[in-house]
């Protein structure tokens, strides 16, 4: 230590040329130190623990509860209708359940001809292996979670703040219940982020390269996946092509007509092909669902009123376009209202859930109540929309001093944030805004979409804090994620509490 202050105290022209390059030798190294003390030591790290952490979550008493779970109820039929051949009708596209039923298929699910299920909370018999159908989508709930990092990184965004939105997907609610239940949200949110990814890739490649054109593929590839489970997962492709087709921001040139269209037909394709693989899977008749398809359809399912053994299939593309119509038209025609159904500005502020499922019993003089009850994590739902007003007010800032804004020094970065803000903000509001128009029912897990983009913007914003507030901001964000994910795990795992416990957990009025 006398020897290092010493050598410290001599002018550097004094110094030798060794003793001159260790100063900046043992400041280089003291800020690796420093920055493997705040974060992983490299960006897999983080992506192997968030892994492990989405595992636990996603997995965690997973067979719990031995009963079926809100729209289960559908869902389920139609992975058995899909594994016996026997036509269905539904109104979101077919690749979702078709991962649903044969990825199970594959772990060993058989179905039970002998149990039909006929509403909500019925138990599921031991015959029927229910848990390897919602390991299915568990699995893709737990790829949301480190893809949330990936794509993080990808927009340039600090590993502390990227953190902190990879965190608030782990401890969100709304994907954790979907993703451990018979359902498609997790699989939509996931291929919605394969999109998304492979679009920012797409868009740092150079014009007429080899790789731009595998990327072109594997983007209009992913994006077709997302429509293919849902229709509702229209507005990324929508922003993804609005973005590569006039070449905002991320792109230096747009893309060529050609590419565009190149990446929409691989879209397409696979959307198609989803619906072909339908058709020649489904042979037997389907009952009441045999009635939303045209006779000349009808007579070729075995076991129909009209069945033909000479009867020959109507042409695929005839049959796509008629099924397609028929998909929009029922759910535009959805008028029944639902007990549960919600609007979009009750979501950004988590006024009202989804009981998903409820069983009472009595015990000791006391009510035990076992519930789900779909519900955003309210530190992170009030944590996106601060972050998402927070930024709209930034924006209206800077268009009225952008002057003064240019003439700063970190007006570069500002700059970068802003436009991948804009972005963004642009795939929150093109997820919610179409639900103005919307007449038909609608619930809370819809928001699931637009809250990931809400949460990357989360992370974004995070970026303007100074670096050393930023690391304690992350820490105490992501406590109280935990801490609120804790409190109300009850409601996400089904655990059995006496009912004033449920009361105590009720902070909303709309809340059950």
């Amino acid at each position: 230590m006398a020897s290092l202050r010493s050598r410290r105290s001599r002018p550097n022209a004094q110094l030798s040329d060794s003793e001159r390059l260790v100063p900046s030798k043992e400041k280089k190294l003291t800020g690796v130190v420093q920055k493997a003390r705040l974060y992983p030591q490299n960006d897999s790290y983080a992506i192997a623990v968030f892994t492990i952490l989405a595992i636990f979550s996603r997995f965690y008493r997973i067979s719990t509860p031995p009963a079926v779970v809100f729209d289960e109820l559908h869902f389920s039929k139609f992975v058995d209708r899909l594994l016996t051949g026997t036509w269905f009708f539904d109104i979101h596209p077919p690749l979702g359940k078709l991962i649903l039923a044969y990825g199970s298929y594959i772990l060993g699910y058989r179905p039970d001809p002998t149990f039909v299920i006929e509403k909500i909370g019925n138990p599921y018999p031991k015959s029927v292996k229910y848990v390897l159908v919602r390991s299915i989508s568990a699995a893709f709930g737990v790829c949301t979670v480190p893809m949330t990092y990936v794509i993080s990184r990808n927009l340039s965004i600090s590993r502390a703040s990227s953190i902190l939105a990879t965190s608030s997907v782990l401890f969100d609610f709304l994907g954790l219940i979907e993703g451990r239940l018979i359902l498609m949200d997790s699989q939509l949110l996931f291929f919605c982020q394969v999109a998304l990814l492979c679009a920012l890739q797409l868009w740092k490649t150079e014009p007429r390269s080899a790789k731009r054109w595998i990327w072109l593929t594997l983007t209009g590839l992913s994006a077709g996946a997302a429509l293919s489970i849902k229709h509702t997962a229209l507005a990324t492709p929508g922003v993804i092509a609005v973005v590569s087709f006039f070449g905002l921001h991320f792109l230096k040139t747009p893309l060529t007509l050609v590419e565009c269209l190149y990446a929409g037909s691989c879209g397409l394709a696979l959307y198609a092909s989803t619906f072909y693989f339908m058709f020649n899977l489904l042979w037997k008749t389907g009952g009441k669902y045999d009635r939303f398809m045209p006779p000349h359809f009808r007579r070729t399912l075995i076991g129909a009123a009209e069945y033909d053994p000479a009867a020959k299939r109507v042409s695929f593309l005839r049959l796509f376009w008629y099924l397609n119509r028929r998909m929009v038209q029922s759910n535009a025609n959805i008028k029944k209202r639902h007990t549960w159904e919600s609007d979009w500005y009750h979501w950004i502020v988590n006024w009202r859930g989804v009981l998903y499922f409820l069983h009472k019993e009595a015990r000791n003089n006391t009510t035990i109540r076992t519930q789900v009850y779909l519900l955003g994590n309210p530190v992170i739902i009030y944590l996106t929309l601060l972050c998402v007003v927070s930024f709209m007010m930034l924006l209206v800032l800077y268009a009225r001093y952008r002057d003064h804004v240019q003439k700063r020094k970190m007006y570069r970065k500002l700059e970068q944030i802003g436009y991948n803000g804009a972005f963004l903000l642009s795939g929150w509001l093109c997820n919610l805004l179409p639900y103005i128009l919307v007449d038909r029912a609608a619930f809370i897990y819809h928001y699931i979409p637009g809250l990931f983009y809400g949460q990357l913007l989360a992370g974004l914003m995070l970026d303007m804090v100074p670096h050393g507030v930023r690391i304690y901001l992350v820490m105490m964000l992501i406590v109280c994620m935990f801490s609120s994910f804790i409190y109300w795990s009850p409601w996400i795992y089904a655990v059995p509490l006496p009912n004033e416990l449920h009361v105590e957990r009720r902070w909303l009025p709309k809340w059950t």
